[in-house]
């Protein structure tokens, strides 16, 4: 039973489900289960930082939208949702985003590196821009940007990515922002901003 357990736990109930009961109907389920989802009140005190962007082309009301997620790292592999955005945005404001987000991870404290991936399909354009902008001097000066090449289906599609990330959760190695409001605060909260 534990080996059993052991396996559904690393490999995912939709691998299980396909090649191990032969029974790929039964693999239907939702991707993550919510109850593996951990929730975090403080960041840790020291984090690798990446901002990865998924740009969208377009502002059009249907279009997909971009996607700029923040994640730290700790030292046991841990992995913070910390800050991010998710909207229709054009060029400029993807620029002003990844800039605003990367000097401000970059300089907050107990963050040891800062690191920012571009998805590479489409993204020249955009990078010849970002790099233009890192050359003015009101904008804070350059930073590295790794292109990322992630493929649009086959092995290492947008869906395996995102399953990559269900043997973090369910080992509750994946936490997101404890939700609270200002005047909502928790002990830990409150003890922490005193």
């Amino acid at each position: 039973k534990e080996v059993w357990e052991d396996k559904i736990k690393t490999q995912g109930e939709a691998t299980v489900a396909c090649q191990l009961l032969q029974d790929p109907l039964s693999g239907q389920q939702r991707m993550f289960d919510v109850k593996n989802i951990q929730e975090y009140e403080i960041r840790p005190e020291t984090l690798n930082v990446y901002i990865l962007v998924d740009p969208a082309r377009s502002k059009k009301k249907n279009s997909a939208k971009t996607g700029i997620v923040v994640l730290g790292v700790d030292y046991n592999l841990n992995k913070y949702l910390l800050d991010g955005f998710n909207h229709q945005m054009d060029l400029r404001e993807r620029w002003e985003r990844t800039a605003m987000l990367y000097h401000k991870w970059r300089t907050a404290i107990g963050i040891q590196n800062c690191y920012v991936g571009y998805e590479a399909f489409g993204a020249q354009a955009d990078l010849d821009y970002f790099y233009e902008q890192m050359r003015t001097p009101t904008q804070g000066g350059s930073f590295p940007i790794e292109e990322l090449a992630w493929p649009s289906d086959g092995e290492g599609s947008k869906v395996d990515r995102i399953q990559r990330l269900g043997p973090d959760m369910r080992a509750h190695k994946f936490f997101v922002p404890y939700l609270t409001k200002d005047d909502a605060l928790t002990a830990v909260q409150r003890r922490f901003l005193s």
